[in-house]
């Protein structure tokens, strides 16, 4: 028998299981729940994951999964700042083209459990820069700082985040505000390359010293 209508089935799961946790939050939707959405027995979502817990987990490490092969992807070669640029832009699409997934990743609250079961579950990603999106990024980060082509005056977690925390912004509105008819919105590529362009200008090694100068007294040198 071919085993493509059980993966249809699964993957069906995964889609809805998604849409829900993200419309209803994860602590209120339950396998019942997700079973009536999908329009089959409880027990078909039990054949396929043992609770709720490994169902987040898998969809969780299936999405992450998928934007660490379009980062991999994106890495072409050349220098640090380069790099971290394509995975700027890696990071940029995957929002637009996986709106859900996004979504799910960095927008629906997880409780504490929830999140210490996910990196319980998949400890072996963790913090390795080949499978584990955030530790690339950083580790990229650390590289130009290496390079002479960031600055060293934070260390590259502090970077990463403060890039991260900008990139997320512009998305988070593109996808929850870009229907809103009270602002006259700028083109997203616009908006998320002035976004980059100017955290990475932040992040720059400067000519001159990043220590403000000394005030002159009132009456000037005399």
């Amino acid at each position: 028998m071919s085993s493509k209508p059980t993966e249809n089935l699964r993957e069906g799961i995964l889609d809805v299981a998604r849409r829900l946790f993200i419309s209803e939050g994860m602590e209120r939707v339950t396998m019942r729940r997700i079973a009536t959405e999908l329009g089959c027995s409880a027990t078909a979502l039990y054949r396929h994951f043992r609770d709720k817990e490994e169902l987040i987990n898998q969809i969780c490490h299936h999405d992450f999964q998928e934007l660490q092969a379009d980062f991999l992807a994106a890495l072409q070669g050349g220098d640090a700042l380069k790099r971290l640029r394509a995975l700027c832009a890696a990071y940029l699409r995957f929002a637009q083209r996986q709106p859900h997934h996004y979504r799910l990743l960095f927008m629906t609250p997880m409780s504490n459990d929830q999140a210490q079961s996910l990196k319980a579950n998949h400890s072996d990603i963790h913090g390795d820069p080949s499978k584990d999106g955030y530790a690339l990024l950083a580790a990229t980060i650390a590289s130009a700082q290496e390079e002479g082509q960031l600055r060293r005056d934070s260390d590259a977690h502090l970077l990463a985040q403060v890039l991260w925390a900008g990139l997320h912004g512009v998305v988070a509105l593109e996808l929850d505000k870009r229907n809103d008819p009270w602002l006259p919105w700028r083109d997203f590529d616009q908006r998320s390359a002035l976004m980059l362009d100017t955290l990475l200008t932040g992040f720059a090694i400067k000519p001159h010293s990043l220590t403000p100068s000394l005030p002159h007294s009132p009456g000037g040198s005399r």
